[in-house]
């Protein structure tokens, strides 16, 4: 399991179809819980470290 970004006990989760485990607050992503998928973790990683604001959409359209 790998965990990018800081959730807070208040932020809503959603899974996704792939098993990826999103941490909303509102519209924004504030953590991501990934099993296996490095790929959503090195986008989020990465993503967050330049200051993006991550929405669900991101990661909706990328399993498209």
């Amino acid at each position: 399991m790998q965990i990018a970004g800081l959730a807070e006990a208040t932020d809503a989760a959603e899974t996704l179809p792939d098993g990826t485990v999103l941490r909303l607050k509102g519209d924004q992503v504030t953590a991501v819980e990934t099993v296996n998928n490095a790929r959503a973790h090195m986008r989020t990683r990465k993503g967050m470290g330049q200051g993006s604001i991550l929405t669900k959409e991101d990661f909706v359209s990328a399993q498209v």
